[in-house]
């Protein structure tokens, strides 16, 4: 799904004509956003006219599945003081822009498009607009508000967050085109570094920098304040932000009648300029590992890792959502003992099969191995096992999923397992990387494609490797960002690299580590 936000604009008839084609649902807001809107007659006429227009326009395409009659204008109303009853249809005056929502566009869409829900607005529902049990929820606690933890997302779920978001660097080819010379010029600049004025003039949102900085800094130890390493540093902790999320509010998603969580919404998908933002992709179409992240969260079929406190665990049938349980994501530096939950989540019938789980030091060792059996999933989440975590801040654990009959050794060649997943302690700062050895080798290519596979190893665990050209072109990857644990053969998918090196960054012990692979 992706959503047309209110502060936006009605998009042109081939972005619908599009998302008919391919299949993407659109939730489309109506064009308010974040505002105290009059409700005079002139005005609401106008307003009558614009969405008739628009609701004509849009309404039979298919993709078209959801309205809202604006973006945030209910919480902003709540944020200034204004105790509207959500249930009064007579008194307007406290709050006037319940006329455009509750009436004209309420009137419009029964009367053009009676089949697609509207509400009045998104968030709405509940008690309030933050009411995390009745309709949908922009979860900005994490970023704006109360400035959480990524690793809280757990208990910040919904039935549907149709957004949230955490801010990034683009890659940092589109962060040099900040400055005003050319990519060579700019590396000499006095001010090329991440506080200075160019930097923070490409980051609109209020206080970004600093936020940033917070989140950067609350997880990630950094030696350098290079720009190449702080970008890096802010791809990371964006990329693992996106998918804390996804994956947490996934698992909330068990089936019929436990349906707690049904959707989420990523702000944002792309940029308008070169910018520092929520966006996955940055203006010149190149992904950020936030992407990747998100694409790995969402896939049809995963498995999945995350510890917690054992005295703090939901019970059966409980969910953020209708439970207000205080669940806490552990640090690694608190000794309360810690097990790790795994769950298997698919969209499609899941036939059955095994999971693999493995626990490694830092140094690389195995040190214990779990095999849990999973039946039948139907469109749902579901949990395997929980396993105790040994010496929790020196453990790092995989989990491979595979297929009914298979052997459990096909966790060595990781392009066979359906699913993958791998959790470090947190946060990471408090980990103590060991320097891997890494090889990257070209394996094969796929038919008529025009993909290579590259198979990449690793002596210990790797956290985030980002793989790039080494020439500085932009290169096409399937996957990217990835974690690696050893015994295991990573298959990584890769277009345009006419046989160039490739250059691999990774988290090292207080700095960004880089190589080169001649490959």
């Amino acid at each position: 799904m992706v959503r047309v936000w209110g502060g936006g604009i009605y998009e042109s008839n081939i972005f619908y004509d599009l998302c008919d084609k391919y299949g993407l649902l659109v939730f489309q807001d109506f064009m308010f956003a974040c505002g105290s809107y009059p409700a005079h007659p002139s005005f609401l006429a106008s307003v009558k006219t614009e969405a008739e227009d628009n609701v004509k326009r849009l309404r039979n395409h298919p993709s078209i599945t959801f309205w809202a009659g604006n973006n945030e204008d209910y919480p902003l109303a709540e944020s200034m003081g204004i105790n509207y009853d959500g249930n009064d249809e007579v008194d307007f005056e406290k709050f006037p822009g319940r006329k455009i929502y509750e009436r004209v566009l309420k009137d419009v869409t029964s009367a053009l498009c009676k089949d697609i829900p509207y509400a009045f607005g998104s968030p709405y529902g509940g008690v309030n607009s933050g009411d995390q049990t009745i309709g949908d929820i922009h979860q900005w606690n994490v970023w704006h508000g109360s400035q959480n933890p990524y690793q809280q997302y757990g208990i910040l779920s919904g039935r549907f967050v149709s957004e949230f978001g955490m801010q990034g660097h683009p890659h940092i080819r589109t962060v040099k085109c900040f400055f005003p010379e050319d990519a060579d010029a700019a590396q000499k600049r006095p001010d090329y570094h991440p506080q200075s004025y160019f930097v923070d003039h490409h980051n609109k949102a209020s206080g970004g920098d600093r936020r940033l900085a917070i989140y950067v800094f609350e997880n990630i130890k950094l030696s350098s304040m290079k720009l190449e390493d702080y970008v890096y540093a802010s791809q990371l902790m964006q990329s693992e932000a996106i998918y804390w999320a996804i994956r947490d509010w996934r698992r909330e998603w068990k089936g019929a009648e436990k349906a707690y969580c049904g959707g989420v919404l990523v702000w944002q998908i792309n940029d308008c300029w070169p910018v520092t933002s929520w966006a996955t992709v940055d203006f010149y179409v190149r992904p950020k590992p936030a992407f990747f992240a998100e694409k790995r969260a969402l896939a049809r079929t995963t498995v999945n890792l995350c510890r917690r406190r054992i005295s703090e665990k939901f019970t059966a049938g409980e969910s953020p959502a209708d439970a207000k349980i205080n669940t806490t994501v552990y640090t690694a530096s608190e000794a309360t003992p810690h097990k790790c939950s795994v769950w298997v989540s698919s969209f499609d019938k899941f036939k059955g099969g095994k999971v693999v789980v493995r626990a490694f030091t830092l140094a690389g060792n195995l040190k214990k191995e779990w095999i849990g059996d999973i039946g039948v999933i139907d469109n749902a989440s579901v949990d395997v096992m929980d396993v105790d975590v040994p010496v929790d801040e020196e453990t790092v654990i995989g989990a491979w999923l595979v297929s009914k009959g298979e052997s459990v050794s096909v966790v060595e060649n990781v392009g066979d397992a359906i699913a993958r997943a791998v959790d470090f302690p947190q946060p990471l700062r408090y980990v103590d990387f060991v320097h891997p050895k890494i090889t990257a080798s070209s394996g094969s290519k796929t038919a008529g494609d025009g993909w290579e596979i590259l198979d990449i190893t690793a002596s210990t665990p790797v956290k985030h490797m980002i793989f790039d050209a080494a020439s500085g072109e932009d290169l096409e990857w399937d996957d990217n960002a990835v974690d690696l644990v050893p015994g295991e053969v990573l298959k990584v998918k890769v277009k345009g690299r006419n046989g160039g090196g490739v250059v691999g960054q990774w988290l090292g012990g207080y700095e960004v580590q880089t190589e080169v692979f001649q490959i």
